[in-house]
């Protein structure tokens, strides 16, 4: 069992995958990121703290009317956007342990062909959406006594994938970023830990 759901802490965040779609013309379309805390490994790391006994579960969503927990508070938030983090951190400041699960695939980007937008997304979501939601929520948690931050990474953080490499980049940055939390972090009492997933684990990655 994983330790943070373990701890039966007062209250958590966590904040959600996004995906990327196929229109009917064939051409990704990259949604939103931030809003799928309502099924998949979001639902799940929410369902598993409940489950073990924590108090509140704020669950970082697109659109918060379309969460199915009712036990779960919503709050609308995309982890590129400032403001919404802002807003995140106003209404969440009772929280011990943080989730970023937000991600998204970048199959749209090949290694020697396609345009770099896929690959561009994936860095803005998956390593500065996750830097800007641990900086953000880095003093809440010093506040309540450090606990924990969690960041969700993958096995690409470690080994180049030619079938995605903008995907492979942005999590290879994303644990770059997130050994640099932990060091800096362990002064205020907050333990970081990254579980990787591999591609079963996941289904952004998946067709």
């Amino acid at each position: 069992m994983p330790w943070w759901v373990a701890r039966l802490p007062p209250a958590c965040l966590t904040t959600a995958r996004s995906q990327q779609r196929k229109s009917n013309d064939g051409h990704q379309r990259i949604s939103r990121p931030g809003h799928r805390a309502n099924r998949g490994t979001g639902r799940a790391f929410a369902r598993a703290l409940i489950e073990h006994g924590a108090a509140k579960v704020y669950a970082g969503v697109r659109d918060p009317a379309a969460t199915p927990d009712r036990n779960v508070t919503p709050l609308r938030l995309d982890v590129t956007r400032p403001d919404e983090i802002a807003e995140a951190t106003a209404v969440a400041r009772d929280v011990t342990i943080v989730i970023n699960n937000a991600g998204i695939g970048s199959t749209g980007t090949g290694l020697l062909n396609g345009t770099f937008d896929a690959a561009r997304q994936a860095m803005e979501v998956n390593h500065f959406g996750t830097w800007a939601v641990s900086r953000a929520f880095a003093p809440i948690l010093a506040r309540n006594g450090g606990d924990a931050l969690v960041n969700t990474l993958s096995l690409a953080s470690w080994v180049g994938q030619p079938s995605f490499p903008g995907y492979a980049a942005a999590k290879a940055a994303q644990w770059s970023q997130t050994d640099a939390l932990r060091q800096d972090l362990r002064e205020q009492g907050t333990l970081l830990t990254a579980p990787l997933p591999g591609r079963g684990g996941v289904s952004l990655l998946r067709g």
